[in-house]
C-alpha cells in the first residue's frame, strides 16, 4: 500500500484518478482500505493520509473489428 496526502478540495475518487488514472474498479478497494475515511464524496480535509492499495492493472477491453 501506498500513503498519499489529501490536498486541498481531495476527494477519494479524485485521488484515485491521480494515483491509478481510473476509478473503476479501484475506488471500492480504497474506501475498504480507509474505514477512518468520510463519504467518499466529501472533500478530505487538507493533510489527510490515505492508503492506495495495490492494484492489477485494468484488463483491456475486446475490441470489435467491423471488417474481418
Amino acid at each position: 500500500m501506498t500513503p498519499l496526502i489529501a490536498q486541498q478540495h481531495d476527494t477519494i475518487d479524485l485521488m484515485c484518478w491521480r494515483f491509478y488514472g481510473r476509478t473503476q474498479s479501484v475506488l471500492e478497494r480504497v474506501i475498504e482500505a480507509n474505514p477512518h475515511l468520510p463519504n467518499y464524496g466529501n472533500t478530505l480535509p487538507l493533510g489527510t493520509p490515505v492508503l492506495m492499495p495495490d492494484t492489477p492493472p485494468p484488463t483491456p477491453k475486446p475490441t470489435l473489428s467491423l471488417w474481418d
